[in-house]
């Protein structure tokens, strides 16, 4: 029961990337400098973590859910399950994948703030920066989209006994 992690799920990880950095760095090129962390978590896009975080939770977010669906969907004879079973799962793995993603980055965040204190970067930094958390949330969630359905498949199976002999 490995995960492996496949090409489509590293170009979709190098996808996700691209576009919250295209974002980040279009919000962001009129500024001088953009500070990696603030002290407030209200404000999450005047920070290239905070918008880091939000970019890395939604990313968890929908592709947990798209990625599990997708491989229901695609491997749908194997087992009984039903499509509601199917959506609430994803529900499931989504809300799990997008909280873990919080909570590691906001610690990360803190932990920065912390050991660098105040770190000025300029916006093109700034967006490589988010570039590479939103990538990493993606393939997080495409190999725990990959796993879960595999146990989710193990499960809607009905284990028989052996026959006897």
């Amino acid at each position: 029961m490995t995960a492996h992690i496949s090409v489509s799920d590293w170009k979709l990880a190098g996808f996700s990337g691209a576009f919250v950095a295209t974002t980040a760095w279009l919000e962001w090129r009129h500024l001088e400098s953009m500070p990696m962390t603030h002290d407030s978590i209200s404000m999450p896009v005047e920070s290239a973590m905070g918008l880091a975080v939000v970019a890395a939770v939604v990313i968890a977010l929908i592709l947990s859910l798209s990625r599990f669906l997708t491989h229901f969907h695609r491997y749908r004879g194997w087992t009984a399950a039903t499509p509601g079973a199917a959506l609430r799962a994803g529900l499931r793995l989504g809300g799990r994948n997008a909280l873990a993603a919080l909570c590691v980055l906001v610690s990360a965040g803190v932990f920065w703030q912390r050991w660098a204190g105040s770190t000025e970067l300029s916006p093109e930094l700034a967006a490589l920066v988010v570039a590479a958390v939103g990538g990493l949330a993606a393939l997080a969630a495409a190999a725990s989209a990959r796993r879960a359905h595999e146990r989710f498949i193990q499960r809607a199976v009905p284990h028989r006994p052996p026959m006897p002999a």
